[in-house]
């Protein structure tokens, strides 16, 4: 257990009262790391260039580029590809020998992939020595090709929210869809356990991306130096959640407020990603942050937060 005799000042009056709130993210979510390949330099690519049927990637461990068949490679997301709601990059890609039906996850055979994927399998075949020898040769066998461990194989397509491991502060984006892949433990997944479906991920999103989640965290993370902080499970699995009660009206209609504001910055950080202009990048600028005040003003009054609280968090 943290040791929480420490001195918080003003502000512990307001971070107890949060530490002993019903619920927290441990109770309400399941949180998951990524894929572990023992081989990250075979199996991680850059992208070069992205076709139809195809992707031109970049190998690290032969430093040369290969033209590839897309439908076994998904985007990956490390560490620093999570800002607070920012659209998920394609910069890199996972090569996913797997098929996955129901959440499991069965690696396609050889004799399968070298029919349906002639050119990923010659590649594998060109570092099937170095795959092989990993962990002391125990991949001296049929499925020399397989990832180093099958943990979270056929969860990774789940819609989730990511939060990097090491954070100057609490942030998280969205992937809506499901299509990226997680970096081994650089990246956690989020996401409800079933007996809480009906709680929304965005709105999960908007409170670990909100000034309050971001003000509490610190006193239960683990420092590093520079300032950084551990954002693992240990750590965010004690936030506290403020769940919402969709019998009451009331609070569905905050949550269907804040859930319109993720939406609304969600969008304005595509656009403010993507403007060429200094004018542009002003208009979504300005217009995030408004969406980020109007988020914060909702999560203080979810939290139930007193104006004389609200100035300990923002100052």
């Amino acid at each position: 257990a943290a040791d929480w005799n420490f001195n918080v000042g003003k502000g512990s009056a307001l971070f107890q009262r949060l530490r002993e709130m019903p619920f927290t993210i441990d109770d309400v979510a399941d949180i998951f790391v990524g894929l572990q390949t023992s081989a990250d330099d075979v199996f991680i690519m850059d992208l070069v260039e992205e076709k139809q049927k195809y992707l031109r990637l970049k190998s690290k461990i032969l430093g040369a580029e290969f033209v590839l068949e897309r439908d076994l490679f998904f985007p990956l997301v490390s560490g620093t590809d999570v800002k607070g709601y920012a659209t998920l990059p394609e910069r890199q890609f996972i090569l996913f020998p797997y098929v996955v039906n129901d959440e499991t996850a069965s690696l396609i055979s050889f004799t399968e992939l070298s029919k349906q994927y002639p050119k990923t399998t010659d590649y594998l075949l060109k570092n099937r020595k170095r795959l092989e020898d990993r962990e002391k040769g125990r991949f001296k066998v049929a499925e020399w090709y397989r990832f180093g461990r099958s943990q979270n194989l056929g969860i990774q397509q789940r819609e989730k929210i990511c939060v990097p491991r090491l954070v100057d502060k609490l942030c998280a984006a969205y992937d809506a869809n499901g299509t990226h892949f997680l970096d081994n433990v650089d990246v956690g997944g989020v996401t409800f356990k079933s007996n809480y479906a009906m709680q929304t991920l965005p709105y999960l999103l908007a409170l670990l991306n909100s000034r309050l989640l971001r003000w509490y965290f610190p006193f239960v993370s683990a420092p590093f130096r520079g300032g950084w902080m551990s954002a693992n499970r240990q750590f965010l699995s004690q936030l506290p959640f403020r769940p919402i009660d969709f019998s009451h009206s009331a609070d569905k209609l905050r949550h269907d407020k804040m859930v319109s504001l993720v939406d609304q910055m969600l969008a304005a950080k595509k656009q403010l990603a993507a403007a060429q202009t200094d004018k542009d990048k002003d208009f979504y600028g300005h217009k995030c942050d408004s969406l980020d005040r109007q988020i914060d003003a909702l999560v203080y009054d979810l939290y139930g937060l007193t104006d004389d609280e609200i100035k300990i968090v923002e100052k």
